[in-house]
């Protein structure tokens, strides 16, 4: 296993630290049951889909129309 970068590394560390605080603090919270897990799920289903479209825009998803134009080759048709 190869060591983390120090950038890398620092940038884990505060997600996982923010991570905790924002789990820990909604665990404590007496709110009703499925608003808990809504709310606890709802930051991971957003940086999900956010990621997913850094990934759509910057044409790194094979399959996709942004990805063939990004690695269309000059002797391709039109």
């Amino acid at each position: 296993m190869s060591p983390l970068r120090p950038k890398k590394a620092v940038i884990t560390l505060s997600l996982a630290l923010v991570g905790a605080a924002y789990f820990g603090a909604w665990s404590t919270l007496e709110t009703q049951f499925f608003l808990k897990s809504l709310a606890i799920l709802l930051p991971v289903q957003l940086g999900g889909t956010l990621y997913l479209l850094y990934l759509y825009w910057t044409g790194r998803i094979p399959g996709t129309l942004r990805h063939q134009q990004k690695h269309k080759r000059p002797s391709d048709p039109v």
